[in-house]
């Protein structure tokens, strides 16, 4: 599923077991996803440091997502890159993301904050896979929050997120 465009809303929508990404967005504005699920993307095993997994965005200005479900990809769960600003994560699972076959020595994140501003993440329950993964990845971004959120260790520790993160 690719959103594009203005206004966009996904309700309900789901995109499981595909071959790259599975709901993904490129120059959209004011789009809105709630309860959408991707699980199990990226099955033809394309480099997970380009975009194969749950789901890439770039270039996109006012996305929310709510409830949804980005878990148990082969890549990063949910990942913002290039130009992307005012992200609103509410809600939802982004869990137990992985790599696979070619790309096991990559690392790869839950959600990942890359070349974007302005997201406010609350509420969000992520787990990671292995040793290997990170929960939530921040990298070249900027004026980024995390609260109230619940972050799961692999062997079973967990720790709720209560600070804001600039």
């Amino acid at each position: 599923i690719r959103v594009v465009g203005d206004g966009v809303h996904l309700l309900r929508s789901t995109a499981n077991n595909c071959g790259q990404n599975g709901i993904s967005g490129g120059n959209a504005t004011n789009c809105v996803l709630t309860s959408c699920t991707a699980l199990g993307n990226n099955t033809k095993n394309f480099s997970t440091e380009n975009e194969g997994g749950g789901g890439k965005f770039s270039k996109c200005t006012g996305i929310t997502f709510i409830n949804c479900n980005f878990s148990s990809n082969f890549g990063n769960g949910l990942w913002f890159d290039v130009s992307c600003t005012k992200i609103t994560i509410s809600g939802g699972q982004y869990i137990l993301n992985t790599v696979a076959g070619i790309n096991s020595n990559n690392q790869v994140s839950n959600i990942r904050v890359e070349l974007t501003t302005f997201v406010t993440m609350n509420n969000v329950t992520t787990q990671v896979a292995t040793a290997q993964n990170t929960a939530v990845q921040v990298c070249d971004g900027n004026n980024v929050t995390l609260a109230a959120s619940t972050i799961v260790g692999q062997v079973g520790t967990s720790k709720t997120a209560r600070a804001n993160a600039p």
